[in-house]
Formats: C-alpha cells, sequence, structure tokens
C-alpha cells in the first residue's frame, strides 16, 4: 500500500484536488472508493463550513455527516446513521478487497486522535488496497501517522503551484515502483536459493551465469517501467536480500549484484531502451563478472597479485608451448568471452520481453525470501565481533592461502606477504562490518527522508512482505 497525504489549510482545494484526482482514475476505467467531504457556506474564509456531507466515490451517493454546533470540541456533530453507514462500507472493502485508489477525506484533529474516520483505518487497511490518499490540515501528518500507525510515503501540499501534477506523477509512479520491488524481490530469491547453492558449491563459472540471469531479469523488468532508470533499484533491492541471507559470504555478491545495476542502467541510460542498449548493458554485467575477483584481489593484495599472475601465466605458457601473454592480456579475452555470453542471453530476454519465463512468474508471485532481520540499535561492537568471526572462518582464508603462497613463490618477500595478510584482513573486516551494518529500517527512513518515496516504497514492499514488520 502506497500511502499519500494531500495537505492544506481549512478551504484551500483538499477536496477539490481529490476529485480530480477521482475523475482522472475513472476516466482509465480504474475502479475508486472513498468519500469526499463537501463543504456547504462558510462564515469566512479558510474557516471550517457550518456544514459538511460526504459523497461516495464510487457511488455518488450523498450522507450528511457534520453540522457546526455550540460545543467547542468538537465543533461539530456527527451524523451516527453515517458513522454507521460508513462502517459497514469498511467492512465490505474488507470483506471483497480494494480498488485500485481509496480517497478519504478528511482527517482532522478528531482523526489524530483515533476517533472520527480513523474507526475505519484497520477494516481499510485490511482490504490491502494499492493507493490511499488522504486529505488533512497542515501540522497533523505527524499525529496522524501516530493514530493510524503507519507512515505517510509522501505528502502533496495543495498550496504548490504543481500540487496537481505532483500528485498524478505519484500516482503513475507508483505502478512502476511496485514492478521494481517485485522483480527485486524475484531477483533476491534467485541469488538466496540458486546462488547460494552455486557459491557454496563453488561451482565453476557461476558468477557469469548469475550475472547473466541478473541482466535478463532486469530486462524484463525495465521493459515496463515508465522511467526506464527505475531499473537500478531492482538489482539494489536483490543486495539488500543478499545481506540479510544467513547462508555464505554475502560480500562478494552484493558487490557484483550493485555494480552490475550501475553498468546496465547506465549502458540503457546512454544509448536508450533499445536492442543495442540492452547488448551493452549485458555485455558490460558479464565482464564485470569476470573481473570482479581479480579487481578485488588488487585491491586487496595490491601490485604484487599482478605480478604473480604474470610468472604463473609465463610459466603456463612455457609448459604448454604456448605463445606467452600477461594478467592484462587474459584479462581482455575473459572479460569479452563473459561478456558476450551475457550479452547474447541478454538480448534474447529483450526479443522476447513480452513472454515473461514461467520461472520468473513463479519468483515473482512467491515475493523475496524469508531472512530474521536482526535486532533493531544494534551496536557497532556487535557488528565488529561478528565481522571477525567472518574472517576467521575458512571459506575466507583459504583461497587467500593460495594466493599467498604463490605469491612467495614467485619471489615476494615474507614481511611484504605478512604486509599483505594485514591490508587483506584490514579491508575485509571493513567491509563485512559495512555489510551486516545494513539495517531495512534505518535504510528506509533514510530514503524518506531525503524525498526518495519511491525506492524506499519499492524496498518497503519487499521487507513487509517477507518480515510482517508494519514500521519499517
Amino acid at each position: 500500500m502506497l500511502l499519500v497525504g494531500v495537505t492544506g489549510p481549512v478551504g484551500s482545494g483538499k477536496t477539490s484536488l481529490l476529485l480530480l484526482l477521482t475523475g482522472w482514475f475513472q476516466q482509465q476505467h480504474k475502479g475508486v472508493e472513498g468519500f469526499l467531504a463537501l463543504g456547504g457556506a462558510r462564515v469566512a474564509a479558510h474557516q471550517g463550513a457550518t456544514s459538511y456531507r460526504l459523497q461516495m466515490v464510487a457511488t455518488g451517493k450523498n450522507l450528511p455527516y457534520a453540522l457546526r454546533g455550540d460545543s467547542k470540541t468538537p465543533p461539530y456533530v456527527f451524523d451516527p446513521e453515517t458513522e454507521r453507514y460508513l462502517e459497514e462500507w469498511a467492512t465490505q472493502l474488507k470483506m471483497h478487497g480494494a480498488p485500485a485508489l481509496i480517497v478519504l477525506d478528511e482527517f482532522s484533529a478528531l482523526e489524530a486522535s483515533g476517533r472520527g474516520h480513523a474507526k475505519l483505518w484497520d477494516s481499510i487497511q485490511s482490504s490491502n488496497p494499492p493507493l490511499v490518499v488522504i486529505a488533512m490540515r497542515n501540522g497533523l501528518v505527524s499525529l496522524i501517522e501516530q493514530s493510524l500507525g503507519v507512515s505517510f510515503d509522501t505528502c502533496v501540499d495543495v498550496q504548490e503551484k504543481d500540487a496537481w501534477d505532483s500528485l498524478r506523477k505519484i500516482c503513475v509512479e507508483h505502478e512502476d515502483w511496485k514492478r521494481v520491488g517485485a522483480y527485486g524481490a524475484a531477483a533476491g530469491s534467485f541469488e538466496a536459493s540458486v546462488g547460494t547453492m552455486l557459491h557454496t558449491a563453488q561451482v565453476p563459472f557461476r558468477g557469469i551465469a548469475l550475472s547473466s540471469v541478473q541482466s535478463m531479469v532486469m530486462t524484463y523488468a525495465g521493459d515496463g517501467l515508465g522511467t526506464r532508470g527505475k531499473v537500478i533499484w531492482v538489482p539494489f533491492i536483490s543486495a539488500g536480500l543478499k545481506a540479510l541471507s544467513p547462508a555464505g559470504n554475502s560480500l562478494n555478491p552484493m558487490l557484483a549484484i550493485s555494480m552490475q545495476g550501475f553498468l546496465f542502467t547506465g549502458a540503457i541510460e546512454m544509448l536508450g531502451w533499445n536492442a543495442l542498449g540492452v547488448l551493452l548493458g549485458g555485455f558490460l554485467v558479464g565482464a564485470w563478472a569476470a573481473a570482479q575477483g581479480v579487481i578485488l584481489q588488487f585491491i586487496f593484495v595490491g601490485g604484487d597479485v599482478v605480478r604473480m599472475y604474470d610468472m604463473v601465466l609465463q610459466w603456463i605458457a612455457q609448459k604448454l608451448h604456448l605463445p606467452a601473454f600477461g594478467l592484462i592480456g587474459l584479462l581482455l579475452i575473459w572479460t569479452s568471452i563473459a561478456g558476450i555470453i551475457s550479452s547474447s542471453l541478454t538480448l534474447y530476454a529483450y526479443r522476447r520481453r513480452q513472454r515473461i519465463p514461467e520461472r520468473l512468474q513463479q519468483l515473482i508471485a512467491q515475493g523475496a525470501p524469508y531472512f530474521a532481520v536482526e535486532e533493531k540499535n544494534r551496536s557497532w561492537k556487535s557488528i565488529v565481533h561478528k565481522s571477525v568471526r567472518d574472517v576467521t572462518k575458512p571459506f575466507f582464508w583459504l583461497p587467500l592461502l593460495i594466493l599467498i603462497v604463490l605469491i612467495l613463490v614467485t619471489g615476494s618477500s615474507l614481511e611484504n606477504v605478512f604486509w599483505i595478510t594485514v591490508r587483506v584482513a584490514t579491508f575485509a573486516l571493513v567491509f563485512f562490518s559495512l555489510a551486516r551494518a545494513f539495517d531495512p529500517r534505518s535504510f528506509l527512513n533514510w530514503l524518506q527522508k531525503r524525498g526518495y518515496w519511491g525506492p524506499a516504497y519499492a524496498f518497503r514492499l519487499v521487507f513487509l512482505q517477507n518480515h510482517h514488520e508494519k514500521n519499517l
């Protein structure tokens, strides 16, 4: 559910904006439910009307609702028959499910205290509405959030010049972000199941296979997006799910998935959403999968790794009577092969993008895998302690020991090897700690505070669906 607030002072046109929104949805033959508060005469501008009636959006039925009385708290007397009608309406929504849009006009201090329309919220929320828009007065957003137990994904100030354009854009992009969340969950599910199995079994060429699948998923996801650049968030969600996976080493896959998202999106942004764009995107994804291991070794170990590879390759060339070539040459050949494989599969997906594979449909339907989210407010001491345990595990040191032996054989000193080991352990400790520090709650809050409601919504769809945390 995407929850949108429309804010403004009394008499500022909130109801008119909602009326425009409902009409726009109905023109597209999309279902709309809810009610609009139509005010009577006003004693003065920007003051509450003497009376209000509710107009049910779906049927057009008008109901008497509020009449200004002598009391100050609240200043209105509410019609009990209309309140019972609304309760029955909300119950029917809960039983039969919600349409594409629900509008609620309006929430005031009464609802902020848990009364009035707020009593309908549990039934409305249980109907699983895709999109809910609530009108409310300025200054009540946080109070109404506390009353309802949910946070608004974004708000539109009715007094802004482009309020209608902003609200319409949110509704249009809502479908995009739902798609991003669904495909991100599917990609994460594949990585958590098949990917983990391949990594655990140390299957050769698994990186190329998994990266090709990620590229194909991004292609299928991007085809249905109004703004293609949003596809970058599909691998980001997949990487976020990988960070929560308790199985095996998640650092390398997280980095690979994230970088592949940058490269693929960069290609389609530069060349457009066409065969050439996805072909280049797929090539870059495969090339990175082939090169990432050597790049990380160079970052961790330094220039010694290049010298070691060059000497090993020269020895192999001599033994097999092959032309001599160094690490750079081999890397260019290997990344080209991987890029061609990935780009070919990506182009295949692009040409068949209207026919989504059955396995991908199943992954989208089942959503993301369940991973226990660690406790809130984890201390850095706890994070570092667990990261130290990761660094001391055999799966981390065995490949490094092989690399160190080869570096020693190629003439490096023991002192140099010692500092290489220290550098690798330090880098690994930092990166493992950063990966463990990933907290979906904090990340979602960070996104929302900076106005990135769309990515926050996509992430929340994935984590709420699978972790049952209503307050992420």
